[in-house]
């Protein structure tokens, strides 16, 4: 049945006016059907990423556990114009489905998706006072909050009904509050003033890594061992 959880999904790209730090350009985001879960991709041109869709079908395939029949797309679109992706898909027994030229209501839910992400990402760089060019961060932060996020009328989460598993929040933390690396072996506590202030960007691969940036020498950092200081809130806006 092609209402079961798995089975259908839509897709879409998205467009922010400013390249992002790492040259991306647009975003390229998948909507799980029945529970709204969301996956977003940071990609540099909207050329169909054929490559990206067969790891994706595969993935949600073997290791998810579930069924991946039906993708949905605008008619009039890249994705669905790409005849070579619709044939690489078709091989995979994955059905691709166009609303029709000139309908992309009938892609509604990826398009509220895409619309609901990129707001709660520009929300995220105001509030924490970082640059607009800093949206590939915010917007995979954007993506793990509506998916964890219990919906307004009462509802579970997407991640609850997706995963059949309430999400954790322990690793949750304010979008560009200042980290800290911590030498572990010697203390936990906050350090010195001395200490070079870095901003907490998300979280990289897993839970247990985050992505920050070195607000002097402005480069990306990853780290498993810090302190992440969300009080210390006086220069945002």
């Amino acid at each position: 049945c092609l209402n079961l959880k798995g089975t259908r999904f839509q897709c879409d790209f998205g467009f922010l006016k400013i390249n992002a730090l790492r040259g991306f350009r647009c975003l390229f985001m998948h909507t799980e059907a029945v529970t709204s879960y969301r996956w977003t991709f940071c990609r540099r041109s909207k050329h169909p990423p054929i490559k990206l869709l067969l790891w994706f079908v595969a993935y949600m395939r073997k290791r998810i556990g579930v069924s991946f029949a039906v993708l949905r797309t605008d008619g009039g679109g890249e994705l669905w114009n790409c005849i070579d992706l619709r044939n690489k898909l078709l091989e995979q027994h994955v059905i691709m489905e166009p609303t029709g030229t000139s309908n992309s209501a009938a892609n509604g839910k990826g398009e509220r998706s895409i619309g609901v992400v990129c707001v709660q990402a520009q929300l995220l760089l105001y509030a924490s006072g970082l640059e607009p060019c800093f949206w590939c961060f915010s917007l995979m932060y954007a993506t793990l909050l509506s998916n964890i996020r219990p919906k307004a009328n009462g509802d579970p989460s997407s991640h609850e009904v997706f995963f059949n598993s309430i999400p954790s929040y322990a690793r949750l933390h304010i979008f560009g509050a200042y980290l800290y690396q911590v030498n572990r072996r010697l203390t936990r506590r906050r350090p010195e003033s001395a200490t070079i202030a870095c901003r907490y960007l998300g979280s990289y691969g897993n839970s247990e890594i985050d992505v920050f940036i070195n607000e002097q020498t402005k480069s990306l950092g990853y780290s498993r061992h810090h302190a992440i200081d969300e009080l210390d809130l006086a220069s945002l806006p």
